[in-house]
């Protein structure tokens, strides 16, 4: 959410649609990640990273809802979160160069952590034996989560209908700022 302060505060057209946008995407990609990690906790009923490893062997499924989640949160494109972070680093980089810089940079790191804690938890040797004993996701946890994955890449696919109901706004604020 770092990233809808920098679009906000950059005072332009490009950061404000770009911070409306990854609020929306944000309501999207936030609450399946945590769903998932609710999947991972009823199952295990443990906080430990370490004694995930090795998850996708046995549940294949969940690993790939997860992924999906994970890439959206990065911001890879094709997902909404893409959509959110490119017009923010786009505003804030026309605002300040330097600023953007560091956005970026942020960026970086917040996918480093993402795809390193889906390494730790998903891929790897099988740390804990009671791994094998875990069900993969039941149906209606597929119910609950993959509506959220889904739309967060039809969003990210097709953001031109969001893009445009969100331009006039931005528009009207990023006028207030003109110095």
């Amino acid at each position: 959410m770092g990233y809808v302060t920098v679009g906000i505060f950059s005072l332009n057209t490009y950061g404000i649609q770009g911070a409306i946008f990854q609020m929306l995407s944000h309501g999207l990609i936030s609450p399946a990640l945590f769903m998932i990690i609710g999947i991972l906790y009823n199952r295990t009923h443990t906080r430990e990273i370490r004694f995930y490893g090795g998850l996708a062997v046995k549940m294949t499924k969940l690993a790939s809802v997860f992924m999906a989640a994970v890439l959206g949160s990065i911001g890879v494109p094709g997902t909404s979160g893409f959509i959110g972070e490119f017009l923010v680093l786009l505003g804030a980089i026309t605002a300040s160069p330097l600023i953007g810089s560091f956005a970026i940079l942020g960026v970086l790191l917040g996918a480093v952590y993402m795809l390193s804690l889906y390494r730790r938890i998903m891929l790897g040797e099988i740390t804990n034996q009671r791994v094998y004993q875990l069900n993969d996701i039941s149906l209606s946890e597929k119910v609950a989560v993959l509506p959220l994955i889904v739309a967060m890449f039809i969003i990210g696919v097709y953001p031109k209908f969001v893009l445009n109901i969100l331009l006039i706004p931005a528009k009207n604020l990023s006028s207030l700022f003109i110095i």
